[in-house]
């Protein structure tokens, strides 16, 4: 973390700027902007590492309760441009999400699970790729309540959930529909979806190898199932 600190304070201007100009222009502001230029040395700071790394994963709450600033539009650009990066220091998502986007050209979105009622799961988080999303919106980050996060509508109607345990041995699918999503709710982190696993949802806190899910456009559950054999993982599915 302090080797990243150093290049954040040292980042390239120019990208810094470009980032900024992309955001304001990509994005509706519902808090005010001035931090944004901390946010554009992080985005900075972790495309220059791409080349060097397939991916990257960031341990993103020490640095913003360190800082009172969140990467959270960094990444969500990042993934934007097809270079995958996750928050929480997730690995497990990592890997889940270079998958999904050379199955799909999208990143995944991680994703907590938050409510349970019938056949439908909510979930949420504070990061989203941009291009995974419509009416964009930055807000505050949930836990913290700094600058920023991103909540936004998705633009998929179906999509897969893959959950990947930490000894990586186990990979849990889902495939769901998606009913309603966006800010839904003030008590949760700020992207926010409603999923319909049209079986008993409850059955993700029995059989989810993790917390995150990593949701990827489209039905993918046969193509991460040959991908799973093929590594010698075991799929979980969800089913009743």
């Amino acid at each position: 973390m302090e080797s990243l600190e150093d290049m954040i304070n040292n980042a390239d201007e120019k990208l810094t700027a470009e980032f900024i100009n992309y955001i304001k222009g990509r994005v509706k502001f519902e808090v005010g902007d001035e931090r944004l230029r901390d946010v554009g040395r992080i985005y900075a700071a972790m495309r220059g590492l791409y080349g060097k790394y397939d991916a990257l994963a960031i341990n993103c709450f020490p640095y913003l309760i360190k800082h009172r600033v969140t990467p959270c539009l960094a990444l969500a650009r990042l993934n934007e441009e097809g270079l995958i990066a996750a928050c929480e220091a997730d690995l497990r998502a990592l890997f889940s999400m270079v998958i999904a986007r050379e199955l799909t050209g999208y990143s995944g979105w991680i994703a907590n699970t938050n409510h349970i009622e019938g056949s439908k799961v909510t979930m949420a988080h504070c990061t989203i790729a941009l291009n995974m999303v419509g009416d964009a919106r930055v807000v505050t980050h949930f836990e913290s309540g700094f600058n920023y996060g991103l909540t936004g509508r998705l633009l998929f109607n179906e999509v897969t959930g893959v959950s990947v345990s930490s000894d990586f041995r186990r990979m849990g699918i889902f495939n769901a529909r998606v009913i309603e999503s966006g800010l839904l709710s003030d008590k949760m982190c700020r992207t926010q979806a409603i999923l319909d696993l049209g079986i008993n949802s409850s059955v993700i806190l029995r059989l989810a190898p993790y917390n995150h899910h990593v949701i990827i456009p489209g039905n993918a559950v046969k193509e991460l199932e040959t991908i799973a054999g093929v590594l010698g993982m075991e799929v979980v599915k969800y089913t009743q």
